[in-house]
């Protein structure tokens, strides 16, 4: 058992020169690893080289497409800071408000005939060049009717023919309204004009330029002024309207100022009656022929007399004068009438060829509102 043990201690350190080959090929491990970090690290870097010539196109080429994606200015709408500290004029006759700078002057055209016009300029404006810049709110320009902007330009053209020479520059709309914008005109009204449509009437907002000529500031401020003009309600939308009274009736209605009317006794009754026409004006038709709006009384509330309640229907209700009507359709042609009665009589305004003219609608429907008892 000694012998063995003692061969066992003596082999001992043979087993640590084995393993020293081993730890001499570290400095190769090493070179190795350096080799492949140098490697690495020049793909790396090479790659930041072809990354930057892929970018750098596209970072380039970003701010030339930019003029490319603006549009024409269209529509213009002042922010908040702009006309902030502007003085506003309202008119509630009329039914409209517009702003302007606090350092121009503002004035009203006391002349019935012009109702609601007003002159703004800048307060520096001398006698001399008072109508340079300054900016002129004209409403109920011209009885001209229209549906539209482009219907409006077309029909006041043709009005003003030999008169006044309007040349389109575009149709705009700023803020929530359509203008049909144009230089020219007549006489101390040459400038560039700014056309809308409110139901029946026709506004003119002018910027004042005998030469045409205007600078930047100058069309700046008056498309600042333009995007401020709205329409409000009104005390008295057919305030310029003629009147027409019946004193036998004792009722009294407004009508257009540019229509004319006709009376005559309704025909194939045995009771009295009144007839009365309405339209534009040399556009009357002949007797027997409805026109553009009809009132028809008649001296009973027995319902064989009514001119076309056997050939209408019921499609709704309304008040007139505070009396309670019926809304009647009629069932093959395209009329409507609104119907009621007071003191044993009959009354019915009817309207032609409703559903095929918005302006007359809104003629229609002024008419109603202002039908009103004298009694």
């Amino acid at each position: 058992m000694e012998k063995k043990i003692a061969s066992i201690e003596t082999n001992q350190p043979q087993e640590v020169p084995v393993q020293l080959p081993k730890k001499n090929n570290l400095p190769k491990i090493i070179l190795f690893v350096i080799l492949g970090l140098v490697i690495v690290a020049g793909a790396v870097y090479a790659g930041m080289q072809m990354g930057k010539k892929q970018i750098s196109p596209t970072i380039i080429a970003e701010p030339t497409s930019i003029p490319t994606v603006i549009p024409q200015i269209t529509e213009i709408t002042p922010t908040s800071d702009e006309t902030a500290n502007w003085k506003t004029y309202r008119n509630t006759e009329v039914g409209y408000q517009i702003s302007y700078p606090p350092d121009w002057e503002l004035k009203e055209n006391v002349n019935s005939n012009y109702l609601g016009m007003i002159t703004i300029s800048p307060k520096s404006a001398t006698e001399d060049n008072m109508y340079r810049g300054s900016v002129t709110v004209w409403p109920n320009y011209s009885p001209v009717k229209a549906v539209n902007i482009q219907e409006l330009e077309k029909n006041i053209q043709q009005a003003e023919e030999g008169v006044a020479e309007y040349s389109t520059e575009e149709f705009r709309k700023i803020g929530e309204r359509e203008f049909w914008i144009a230089r020219g005109g007549c006489c101390m009204d040459i400038g560039k004009h700014a056309f809308t449509l409110n139901k029946l009437s026709v506004y003119r907002i002018t910027l004042h330029n005998l030469e045409l000529a205007f600078t930047e500031t100058e069309n700046e401020i008056f498309n600042l002024i333009l995007s401020t003009f709205k329409f409000t309600g009104q005390t008295n939308s057919t305030a310029n309207w003629k009147t027409y009274r019946n004193t036998k009736y004792s009722f009294e209605i407004r009508y257009p100022n540019d229509w004319e009317y006709r009376e005559s006794p309704l025909g194939g009754t045995t009771v009295d009656s009144l007839m009365v026409n309405f339209a534009s004006a040399g556009k009357l038709p002949p007797p027997g022929t409805l026109p553009n709006i009809q009132i028809i009384i008649t001296e009973t509330t027995d319902k064989s007399y009514f001119s076309l309640y056997e050939e209408t229907e019921v499609i709704n209700t309304a008040k007139v004068a505070d009396i309670e009507a019926a809304v009647r359709q009629h069932k093959s042609v395209d009329q409507k009438e609104v119907i009621f009665t007071k003191n044993g009589n009959t009354y019915e305004i009817i309207s032609d060829n409703y559903s095929k003219n918005t302006l007359q609608n809104d003629i229609f429907d002024e008419i109603l509102n202002s039908f009103k008892f004298t009694d």
